[in-house]
């Protein structure tokens, strides 16, 4: 049924209490995950899955609104643990609107969490994704995604990509021992709008906000960093960002294109005509610029 779109598939059952290991050691050619479902209504409790050469878990159902007949479409996850696996850890395209809590995932080689296309309103509560090896932590790429008090770090490429419409992320964000971190990824697979990011961003010296493809924010970060790029990439007029800076100075707040800089710091004004910038610099007493 993988990729079907059919609404059957398994129903009402439950794993508990046990753990899978692919045994990568001995089965390097698996291009298989350790565990692949296509169903719904379904629990996992006390999981624990690890080394297997390709994904962990991977659940995929169908995107059909309505209630199967059976039971509801929604799965529930508790206390999972997914580690030392080839591919995603977590690779989630169904069944939608479903909930999680409590689970850490890490050192794994491609993404830890992966919500892709399917797996819309899915919500998460206290889960931690970490790991040196990782392209990203967590990477929501489905609509209306909800993470809460959860913490990504140490990934190669960003520690959160926020890629699908309407997702929100709260909680904590770390480059830790990543070698060019990044934070949070706005849009890195196209246009995103009514994305919400609020919580602490820590040592993303490439860029604390990296916005690929802004199309309407609202972020409210504390962000720590001895030294680096607070933002790269172009912020939509549509967003709203208040952040506090510590290591990279000042904190701006930013309303519908109107900007405000506050603790000395610098503000450059782009002009598309000449390619220029016109620097603002304010020391407490005095304005200063620079025009091209």
């Amino acid at each position: 049924l993988t990729g079907t779109n059919g609404t059957g598939g398994e129903v009402n059952w439950m794993i508990e209490g046990i753990t899978l290991d692919g045994n990568k050691a001995s089965n390097g050619s698996a291009t298989v995950p350790v565990l692949r479902v296509y169903g719904y209504g379904f629990e996992v409790k006390s999981l624990r899955i690890r080394n297997g050469n390709n994904e962990g878990l991977y659940s995929e159902w169908s995107t059909s609104l309505p209630s199967p007949g059976s039971d509801s479409m929604m799965a529930f996850g508790e206390n999972l643990k997914v580690h030392d696996c080839g591919s995603h850890r977590i690779h989630w395209k169904g069944p939608h609107d479903s909930m999680w809590t409590k689970g850490e995932v890490f050192n794994n080689g491609a993404r830890g969490v992966f919500v892709d296309a399917g797996g819309d309103g899915l919500e998460v509560w206290g889960v931690h994704c970490w790991g040196l090896t990782q392209t990203y932590a967590i990477y929501l790429g489905a609509t209306g995604c909800r993470f809460t008090d959860c913490v990504a770090e140490g990934a190669i490429t960003a520690q959160l990509a926020l890629d699908a419409n309407d997702c929100s992320f709260n909680g904590f964000v770390y480059g830790a021992g990543a070698s060019a971190p990044v934070g949070v990824e706005f849009g890195p697979g196209g246009t995103r709008q009514d994305l919400m990011f609020v919580g602490k961003i820590n040592n993303c010296t490439s860029g604390a906000l990296k916005f690929t493809n802004d199309g309407g924010s609202l972020i409210v970060a504390d962000i720590f960093q001895s030294g680096g790029t607070l933002t790269t990439g172009t912020i939509s007029i549509n967003s709203r960002h208040t952040l506090r800076t510590n290591g990279v100075a000042g904190s701006v707040d930013r309303l519908n294109g109107g900007l405000e800089i506050h603790g000395g710091s610098t503000l450059k004004l782009y002009s598309a005509a000449d390619s220029g910038f016109a620097t603002l610099a304010f020391d407490g007493s005095q304005v200063t610029n620079t025009w091209p």
